[in-house]
């Protein structure tokens, strides 16, 4: 899997989180862990980081940012005088 296809779907899996979220909250529904109910302002602030990682993992694959250790990231194009010259490259 490349890194653009990773952070695709990493997006898609954050913004189902972010909806279902968001949709709890909205209805308030009630959730318990136990004896302890979780505060419908969790949801809010849950639905927000995930909407957050959402957008972030978005732009990530639409930018075709890669990973630094994936073998299409650095081309060596030759030495220089101070040692490698690096040319960076983005992902397919």
């Amino acid at each position: 899997m490349s890194a653009t296809s990773y952070a695709r779907l990493a997006a898609v899996v954050f913004a189902i989180v972010a909806i279902l979220q968001l949709a709890r909250a909205a209805a308030g529904l009630p959730v318990r862990i136990g004896t302890a109910e979780v505060p419908v302002w969790a949801s809010w602030a849950a639905s927000v980081v995930a909407g957050v990682l959402a957008w972030l993992g978005f732009s990530a694959s639409r930018s075709g940012v890669c990973s630094p250790y994936s073998a299409e990231h650095v081309a060596f194009s030759g030495y220089g005088r101070a040692g490698h010259t690096v040319r960076l490259n983005r992902c397919r």
